[in-house]
């Protein structure tokens, strides 16, 4: 068993990518969730500046751009070059049925959350994971370790 995300597939042997598959975390007996609640997800896209926008001169030129960059046929390409995970119902070709597998269970997934180190500062998510192996060997605890990380992140905003 690998605990790992969809990056990680571009780096193992083929062996492995050839002899793996994705499976959902099992759901905890009296836990919420339905088994097809996902972490996922990839911060990035195509932005258009408001001066761009309102420039006449580039208006038509640069809609039409980002038209084409999201556009079905060139989402499968932009899918098919890195593996990540296509934003509209194309076939994308050319990577191995792991991540094939892993496309399937995002699209069949009920809700999909955005990964802790999205959502917190790089320093706040360091202070998070030097936690977790005092919390495992009870050294920490949880709330301690949330209240660290909560620190971190307050004074980070100030």
């Amino acid at each position: 068993m690998i605990l790992e995300g969809s990056w990680a597939v571009g780096g193992w042997n083929e062996d492995t990518r050839d002899n793996s598959t994705v499976v959902p975390f099992p759901t905890v007996p009296g836990g919420a969730g339905s088994g097809n609640d996902i972490v996922g997800g990839f911060g990035s896209g195509f932005y258009l500046s408001k001066s761009t926008y309102d420039d006449a001169a580039k208006k038509d030129t640069a809609v039409e751009l980002l038209k084409h960059l999201t556009s079905p046929a060139s989402i499968q390409k932009i899918a098919s070059a890195n593996g990540g995970t296509p934003a509209a119902d194309v076939e994308v070709t050319g990577l191995a049925q792991v991540a094939l597998d892993g496309f399937a269970m995002a699209a069949k997934a009920d809700s999909i959350s955005a990964p802790v180190d999205s959502k917190v500062s790089q320093e706040t998510f360091g202070n998070l994971r030097a936690s977790v192996q005092p919390v495992v060997e009870g050294k920490k605890s949880p709330t301690d370790a949330i209240a660290e990380a909560k620190k971190t992140e307050d004074d980070n905003r100030k």
